[in-house]
């Protein structure tokens, strides 16, 4: 539980505890127990709301720690981006439930795995409006998974979207 949260650091947006703990998708008696685990074992150090690394070392590499939801949601993006294809989030979250419409994975888990998979630099994501709908003030989000940049720029595609997206919504706050 300790390496896992700890990987989380090696993204340095997280070095607030309340950014931590929103990124852990942990329970909150998870997440203090191994909180406060590391301030214990002098890896890291809490003053107010920011965490300060003292020994990088002590952060293992991902795979050593990786829980098997984690090492599913990897393999998962692995093999769409065999075939060179991003993977949207919403997929992983309709493989939350079995064919009796069972949950078999909380969506929670599901998020704290990718974001994990993501702090620990296995996987990346983008985050774009439908370029469809890139026109439109209030167009739906998505985010998608991948391992190699694509080369046919669908990445740009989404870039491009969110630069309309933008464009619209600085309009829409000029004063007429």
């Amino acid at each position: 539980m300790l390496e896992n949260l700890l990987v989380h650091l090696l993204n340095t947006e997280n070095h607030k505890v309340s950014k931590l703990f929103l990124r852990s998708m942990l329970s909150p008696l998870d997440f203090n127990l191994a909180l406060w685990e590391a301030v214990g074992r002098d890896i890291i150090e809490i003053k107010e709301d920011e965490i300060k690394i003292l020994r990088k070392r002590a952060i293992s590499k991902p795979f050593s720690v990786m829980t098997d939801l984690q090492d599913k949601v990897y393999q998962t993006v692995k093999h769409y981006d065999k075939a060179k294809q991003y993977i949207p989030e919403v997929e992983f979250f309709g493989s939350c439930f079995n064919a009796y419409q069972e949950e078999c994975y909380k969506r929670s888990d599901i998020i704290g795995a990718l974001n994990w998979c993501e702090d620990a630099g296995l996987i990346h994501s983008v985050e774009a409006v439908n370029p469809i709908d890139a026109d439109k003030p209030k167009a739906n989000k998505f985010k998608f998974y991948y391992i190699t940049e694509r080369e046919d720029g669908v990445s740009r595609l989404f870039e491009l979207a969110n630069e309309a997206r933008a464009k619209i919504s600085e309009s829409d706050a000029t004063p007429c």
